[in-house]
């Protein structure tokens, strides 16, 4: 796990927080917090996936764990700001800079920072990055 919900809730305050997670009620939904959070860490994880069988720690691999970190949290709050009109614009572009580096990670043109990726691409995913149709079938 990237975050929590006391993250996202103090990343965008607890005022907004409310405003983005409830239609009623006084504190944040922090259940439509979770399941953000759940999307976002699952778009996030397919990608690393598709570079390596390791899961980036805090511990282990500080530097990718906070940019993995940082993109959890873009998707999230993006992903909450969907619910409300007039999503700040600087949400949407983090949101779309995110997914461009998700997908640049996905086709190896960019790494984790400590991580070595050398012979550490994950198993079901072998295939030469230019592989035909027929390799694949």
């Amino acid at each position: 796990m990237y975050v929590t919900n006391a993250d996202i809730i103090a990343w965008v305050g607890n005022e907004r927080a409310y405003q983005l997670t409830t239609d009623t009620g006084t504190t944040p939904d922090t259940a439509l917090i979770d399941d953000k959070i759940e999307e976002a860490e699952g778009e996030v994880n397919s990608a690393v996936a598709m570079r390596t069988s390791l899961t980036p720690t805090e511990a282990d691999h500080p530097t990718s764990f906070y940019m993995l970190r940082g993109w959890v949290t873009a998707i999230v709050v993006y992903k909450l700001a969907l619910r409300r009109p007039n999503m700040p614009e600087d949400w949407k572009s983090e949101y779309e800079i995110v997914m461009a580096a998700l997908e640049r990670l996905r086709k190896g043109q960019i790494e984790m920072p400590d991580v070595d990726l050398s012979g550490q691409q994950a198993e079901w995913n072998s295939k030469p990055q230019d592989a035909d149709r027929d390799y694949m079938v």
